[in-house]
């Protein structure tokens, strides 16, 4: 068993456990993130009919009447992050987006199969992990650690 340290280590490398080690590196954290599977971001290849859908292209009153249920919930996080946010930010990280004829934004196809390999290309300044199983988590208060 190996014993790995960091500021932050993360636990899944889906879209959020990405999202989560990209923003946590960019702030200057030391961090790990431990997937159980052979690659990052598998489910997210198969979203939007294996076109990966990233966001829509609307705002967020639009964007709130399309979830199934009541979205409300999720008012605040869009507020914060809005689908355009979310665009640029792909874009910044050099995934191009396409529309399609609806509101739905896609990586451009010719990202389509690169995407584990960008997904790595993007997460370099974290440490990743693939078919890491989680047995035992130490956490320790540090210096560094907040109040």
């Amino acid at each position: 068993m190996t014993k790995l340290s960091a500021d932050a280590v993360v636990i899944g490398g889906g879209a959020a456990g990405m999202m989560c080690s990209l923003i946590a590196a960019r702030r200057g954290l030391d961090v790990i993130l431990l997937e159980p599977n052979k690659m990052l971001g598998r489910k997210l290849r198969i979203t939007g009919k294996g076109r990966c859908n990233v966001t829509n292209n609307c705002d967020i009153k639009e964007f709130l009447t399309n979830i199934p249920g009541d979205g409300r919930f999720l008012y605040s996080a869009l507020n914060r992050l809005s689908p355009r946010d979310t665009m640029q930010f792909f874009e910044s990280l050099g995934l191009p987006l396409k529309q399609s004829a609806e509101i739905a934004c896609f990586r451009c196809p010719t990202t389509q199969t690169m995407l584990p390999e960008r997904s790595r290309a993007i997460l370099s300044a974290a440490e990743c992990v693939t078919y890491a199983k989680v047995l035992i988590i130490l956490l320790q208060k540090t210096a560094k650690s907040p109040a």
